[in-house]
């Protein structure tokens, strides 16, 4: 049985989170099921379409009394509510006695963890019971039909909520469920009246905290919940190093958003605590010792999402993070009128920056060093100077586009920032498609996977233990408005704001955005040679307007009058500020990029199996041996080997594979497939070295590289790539600047920006699992026929892997256009 989506039809009285007298009021709201399934006699899956933190009030009809089993979860298997979920992924059961007519509260026990203060949890009223995430219900023994006024799930959401407030939509479809997800997963996540990071723990935490207030901002007009959340973090400070000026970032938020310098002033002493002075050297940088290098400077989190960075004494990410808290606190200080500080200060953040440009960037390649003493340049050690304002600004636009092309090398966290500093220096395009990239690490893979609310991290292998109700993965909510659409307050309670959308290879954006004054309206469309920019302004507030023009762009037009505007970079920006309703036209073409070219040394093919006539190695030394039952038969390039009875494969006593820097392809024809995952080609022992090409028992295909650690980097294409009895090519590259990329066919089909390279071992098996090619037990059997084995030292071009295609791998370097 199916039931339409049911409106929110009782809200229950606010409840006020003890301890904190003043937090921002909390509340449940009753919801529907939006489908109902009848699995068994007595056995129900009940859909609410989205996750929630409640409970279940059970209603049963008259006539109907026993034992009911209740199962919550945020994850299905097998069309059933998952029993043993990946992480912190919630499952949990509760039995409940439903008597004739007589609600009952369904709630499973407490979570220790999370509900315990002595651990720092907060807590939700007791009055509720105890709340969990869910978005699907499991129920058994219901002896009779369930119907929608039987279940209504209790959803705990902050009580100021306003679903209306803000309004996002462009011409890119995905890039518009994004931000739905990614709006409702801060409504969703407000559940404990303070910010938290996840259901894990529940605890505040200062850099979780400050990205939901920036979302939090653009979606809803509370400022409450993050005030309590500043409040409460002063007194419960948390570990890491950069989580302190976070805190300074909160506080001058709340100014910005709200213009209040009574609330400003009453905390502006107290946060000078987290600006790391204690830290600071006779240089005017902060140094680290050992204990902070090796645990409380954090960079990113968790600790694979780092890009390889190199901890020293003097860190770029965390120079750069006090840099910004210092600015930040000369722009308070200057506000509350207190002089002294502004000097000191200004004085202060001089001398730092001086030594910060000295002694971390590295002029011959235009970036930022790690630390000093190496020479390593992360991703993170440029995105946050990028997005704090702290490059050069000759030096500005090249980076944002050198991280666009180096991808998401970062987690859901600093990615906040990474995309702020490419959208403020000419990169929207890539922004943009960085958003809804269809490999794993992007908000794209989070929409794909079917979530409701937004992950702690990109995917369940980058944080094995991650949570499914994280609001700092919500960057785009206050990203889309504040850079697409393009509003931010200039100045405190947004008396003044800039309009400065960003195309970003969009066709067209709109939307509303709130504000202390009301709503700003924004609507612009891009056709042509023409982008026009609509806005409605509410009253008490004035805009700068600055509008992306092409080069030969020199007029702006607003109802067909010409408006003075001066040439500022990119942008032409109107030399007066407006009020109201206005509509204004100019001239604009996106910039075009230059295809990213492989800057690494030239492919050179160092392995070759035809599989012709025999398993030698036509170009090398590493001949095949042929073991169980292999024949070779008509296949794609002449003969190719064929595997059709379980134990059959081709093995040399070495890898040609280097440690990076290189591909592999074949052809392959699976004829029938056993539920194990059947094998390609590659190296491997147990889980903890080698890399390899199979196709799983979805028969999606994927690329793993073991790099040791008990790390697992697996890339898969879309589930069905392989029909049973057709050919298809498939390709692995790796390498040190791009990552893994897995083609399907010649079309790149995945990718792992932070998959670079593996642990070599001497084995290389065609047609079964490598580390068990001698083993008597069977192991991942290729049950069809592979063709035209090939490695290369390097990358591939577009153009080659197309001959490699065509003509067959001996044939990669022919002259061809990568057109």
């Amino acid at each position: 049985m199916r039931t339409p989506v049911a409106s929110v039809v009782t809200l229950l009285s606010w409840f006020i989170l003890s301890p904190y007298a003043s937090a921002a009021p909390v509340h449940l709201v009753d919801e529907r099921p939006v489908s109902i399934v009848q699995m068994e006699t007595d056995r129900y899956l009940v859909d609410f379409g989205r996750v929630a933190f409640g409970n279940v009030r059970l209603n049963p009809p008259p006539g109907f009394s026993g034992e009911v089993n209740v199962h919550f979860g945020e994850a299905l298997a097998d069309g059933r509510v998952d029993r043993q979920p990946p992480g912190t992924v919630r499952y949990m059961k509760t039995t409940v006695v439903v008597d004739s007519g007589v609600s009952v509260i369904a709630a499973p026990n407490a979570d220790r963890r999370n509900t315990q203060p002595n651990r720092g949890a907060i807590l939700t009223p007791s009055e509720w019971g105890v709340v969990v995430p869910f978005r699907w219900l499991e129920i058994e023994g219901w002896d009779g039909e369930l119907r929608p006024e039987h279940v209504t799930r209790q959803a705990a959401y902050a009580a100021t909520w306003n679903d209306e407030a803000a309004v996002f939509e462009s011409s890119d479809e995905m890039l518009n469920q994004i931000w739905e997800l990614c709006r409702y997963s801060i409504k969703a996540t407000t559940f404990a009246g303070i910010y938290v990071d996840g259901d894990r723990e529940r605890i505040p935490y200062e850099a979780d905290a400050y990205l939901n207030q920036l979302s939090h901002y653009y979606c809803d007009h509370d400022v409450q919940m993050a005030r309590d959340t500043f409040d409460h973090l002063m007194k419960h400070a948390t570990w890491p190093t950069e989580w302190a000026p976070h805190m300074v970032f909160m506080l001058h938020a709340d100014w910005m958003r709200t213009g209040d310098a009574q609330w400003l002033a009453g905390r502006y002493e107290s946060v000078k605590s987290k600006l790391l002075l204690e830290r600071l050297g006779p240089d005017g940088l902060i140094h680290s010792n050992a204990q902070q290098i090796k645990r409380t400077d954090i960079v990113d989190w968790p600790a694979g999402e780092r890009d390889r960075y190199q901890f020293k004494e003097i860190n770029t990410v965390v120079n750069a993070f006090h840099l910004r808290a210092i600015g930040l606190m000369i722009q308070m200080a200057r506000g509350l009128g207190i002089d002294d500080d502004v000097e000191e200060f200004t004085a202060h953040r001089k001398q730092s920056y001086l030594e910060f440009q000295r002694q971390l960037f590295d002029a011959t390649s235009g970036r930022y060093r790690d630390g000093v003493g190496t020479e390593h340049q992360s991703v993170h050690a440029n995105l946050f100077p990028l997005a704090f304002g702290l490059v050069p600004e000759s030096h500005r636009e090249k980076i944002a586009d050198w991280l666009g092309s180096r991808g998401m090398r970062c987690s859901v966290y600093a990615a906040q920032y990474l995309m702020e500093g490419m959208f403020q220096n000419g990169a929207d395009d890539l922004a943009v498609a960085m958003m809804t990239a269809t490999n794993r690490r992007s908000w794209r893979n989070m929409v794909r996977a079917g979530t409701t609310i937004t992950w702690e991290a990109w995917d369940q292998k980058y944080k094995p233990n991650q949570d499914w109700n994280h609001a700092w993965g919500a960057a785009p909510a206050n990203l889309l408005p504040r850079y697409v659409l393009g509003a931010e307050a200039l100045a405190p309670g947004w008396d003044v704001a800039r309009i400065r959308p960003c195309v970003g290879g969009l066709k067209y954006a709109r939307g509303k955005v709130p504000t202390p004054h009301g709503p700003i309206k924004i609507d612009w469309t891009h056709e042509g040679e023409l982008l026009e920019l609509s806005v409605a302004l509410p009253p008490g507030m004035t805009a700068r307007i600055e509008l992306p023009a092409s080069e030969l762009a020199r007029v702006v037009e607003s109802e067909g009058q010409v408006i003075s505007a001066t040439r500022v970079g990119e942008r032409m920006v109107l030399d007066q500020t407006v009020q109201g309703d206005a509509t204004f036209t100019v001239k604009y073409q996106p910039k075009t990029r230059r295809r990213n070219m492989v800057t690494g040394p030239p492919a050179k093919l160092i392995g070759h199996w035809k599989l012709d006539g025999d398993a030698d190695d036509s170009v090398g030394s590493r001949d095949g041996l042929v073991g169980g039952m292999v024949h070779l038969v008509p296949g794609k390039f002449g003969r190719s080997a064929s595997f059709e009875a379980e134990g059959g494969f081709i093995s040399t006593s070495e890898s040609p594979f280097p440690k990076t820097s290189f591909s592999v392809a074949a052809w392959v024809r699976l004829k029938r497939q056993s539920s194990d995952k059947s094998y390609i080609a590659g190296t491997q022992h147990s889980n903890r070295a080698g890399a390899f090409l199979r196709v799983e028992p979805d028969r999606s295909v994927s690329a793993t590289l073991l790099p040791g650690g008990g790390v697992i980097t697996e890339v898969a294409s879309i589930p069905d790539a392989i029909t049973l009895g057709d050919w298809t090519h498939v390709a692995m590259t790796v390498d040190e600047e791009d990552g893994l990329k897995l083609y399907g066919d010649g079309v790149l089909a995945d990718a792992d920006v932070s998959a670079t390279s593996h642990i070599a071992i001497k084995n290389f098996t065609i047609g079964r699992r490598p580390d068990r090619a001698l083993s008597v037990s069977n192991g991942g059997d290729w049950l069809g026929e592979i063709d035209d084995v090939a490695v290369w030292q390097g990358v591939l071009t577009i153009s080659q892997l197309k001959n490699a295609i065509d003509k067959g791998a001996a044939h990669f370097d022919d002259v061809v256009s990568d057109n």
